[in-house]
């Protein structure tokens, strides 16, 4: 069985985005594939595109998605499809910054006053 990984940028994942496509080599009749999917929050076209079918986040750097196509002859066929989280996380480190990128507040005295008119 082949098992599929699809990155995901983002940690929101947005109703109708398109995550990637699953093929079924193995069916002996392509002319009619029904794909079955257990998860209610992705969806899978008649033409094998996996899609988010409601927002949600994705929590975990990973989530497994079982597919499963059935042919016109009866065949089924299982897949695993892989949601791998891979952002733009960066950490801040204050070494990479020189002495003129750091902003400098002058002191405030003590407390607030109020100003007059």
């Amino acid at each position: 069985t082949e098992t599929y990984s699809f990155k995901v940028t983002r940690k929101i994942l947005d109703r109708g985005r398109v995550l990637g496509k699953v093929t079924f080599n193995d069916c002996t009749s392509l002319n009619s594939v029904l794909y079955i999917y257990e998860d209610e929050e992705f969806g899978v076209e008649a033409d094998g595109v996996v899609f988010v079918k409601r927002s949600g986040l994705l929590l975990d750097q990973e989530r497994h998605i079982s597919v499963y196509a059935r042919d016109d002859t009866g065949n089924t066929f299982s897949t695993v499809v892989t949601l791998r989280r891979e952002g733009h996380q960066q950490e801040f480190s204050p070494a990479e910054y020189s002495e003129d990128q750091v902003l400098y507040f002058p002191e405030s005295p003590q407390g607030l006053r109020r100003s007059e008119e």
